[in-house]
């Protein structure tokens, strides 16, 4: 399709229209008051169209919305507090946005919300500590956003949490102590947080990575390169069964990688998985970290990396 114009208020002539999707097109102007009389609309997909301004209070008006798909349009201003309000959301997908502004604890509401993907638009403030309510959440996407500060602790009473996605955002300090609670997740991608060069700067992620991670059984992507953490890795992380993407180069860890023994679930698949750490000499320092089993060795000037296996 190639439907060109202002967003299609006749449509909501249709009474029993529940599904409104029109992704890919070129779309323009604002989102009209009269999306309120959309009444019975249950999904609103328009993505990577060319629309414009801010979302109109009429939005959150439509209560029988389960999926509210927004992504890739040039929408500002905030994100309302009225988003609340939509208590039988599924999916909120807002991304490639020029949307700001903090997160609204009114988020907490969305207690059947299973998709959440706020991303690659500059939202600011700290998370919400009511993003714990979200205990259906499956799946978190938070990237390359202005977001600072700590995670908050709630984020481990998210129960079906199966991917966490915060590369890019400004987080600091440590991993909280219920993160170890995620005992679904399988996917973490928070890498390249830390940032000098344009504000709000950020040392990134920080601390270190507790015993507790034993917990988290289904793990298979962990992904924290470019951060602060430091210290060194429990054994119980080289125990986890799952594991097949881990990158914990450009951070500040010493001591001996816990993946490299005989018995290490991730030692026995050679091949079949991606070890990445700061195990490799610099002209002016030792290696950080000693990793015989690491596919990828780095040194500690977070540029040079080179491959540590025949």
């Amino acid at each position: 399709n190639d439907i060109a114009g202002t967003f299609p208020v006749e449509f909501a002539l249709l009474p029993e229209l529940a599904l409104l999707d029109i992704p890919g097109n070129r779309l323009s102007g604002t989102l009209p008051p009269e999306i309120s009389e959309f009444r019975s609309l249950e999904e609103l997909r328009i993505p990577n169209n060319e629309m414009t301004g801010e979302l109109p209070d009429e939005l959150f008006d439509l209560g029988s919305l389960v999926t509210l798909t927004i992504g890739g349009n040039d929408f500002s201003g905030t994100l309302s507090t009225k988003i609340g309000q939509l208590t039988g959301l599924l999916g909120l997908f807002i991304f490639d946005t020029l949307m700001d502004g903090p997160i609204p604890s009114e988020i907490g509401e969305l207690r059947f919300l299973n998709g959440l993907f706020l991303e690659n638009s500059p939202f600011s403030g700290t998370l919400p500590t009511e993003i714990g309510k979200l205990t259906q959440l499956t799946t978190f996407h938070n990237s390359n956003t202005i977001i600072t500060g700590e995670i908050p602790n709630e984020i481990g009473n998210l129960e079906n949490l199966e991917i966490l996605i915060i590369p890019g955002s400004r987080y600091s300090g440590p991993l909280p102590p219920n993160f170890y609670n995620l005992d679904r997740l399988t996917d973490f991608f928070a890498n390249d947080i830390q940032n000098n060069d344009t504000a709000p700067v950020t040392t990134g992620l920080s601390g270190t990575i507790s015993a507790d991670i034993s917990k988290m059984t289904n793990l298979q992507i962990f992904l924290i390169h470019g951060n602060s953490f430091t210290g060194e890795l429990p054994d119980e992380f080289g125990d986890l069964p799952n594991l097949d993407f881990v990158f914990l180069n450009f951070n500040m860890f010493n001591g001996t990688a816990p993946f490299c023994d005989q018995v290490s679930p991730l030692l026995k698949r050679v091949g079949e998985y991606q070890l990445e750490m700061d195990c490799l000499d610099s002209d002016s320092a030792p290696a950080l970290v000693e990793c015989s089993c690491c596919d990828v060795c780095c040194d500690d000037s977070r540029e040079l990396c080179l491959n540590n296996q025949p």
